[in-house]
């Protein structure tokens, strides 16, 4: 019988070969670590900050307004 978790360990791992990942908060001091690091072994990265990170890919700004009580 074939194991209930194959699957999904199948889409973990052909993510992790896809080689693209997302970083929130990758314009900061670990997240540029973490961007550097992945774009130096041929990751695409999509990067989610207050600010952009000038090697990711793509950047996703969002903007820091207080929430609405």
């Amino acid at each position: 019988p074939q194991n209930p978790k194959t699957p999904l360990l199948r889409r973990f791992i052909d993510l992790m070969l896809s080689r693209n990942a997302m970083i929130v908060g990758g314009n900061g001091t670990l997240g540029k670590a973490i961007v550097s690091a992945l774009k130096a072994r041929n990751w695409r990265i999509l990067n989610i900050d207050l600010h952009k990170n000038a090697e990711a890919d793509v950047n996703v700004l969002v903007k820091n307004e207080p929430l609405e009580q």
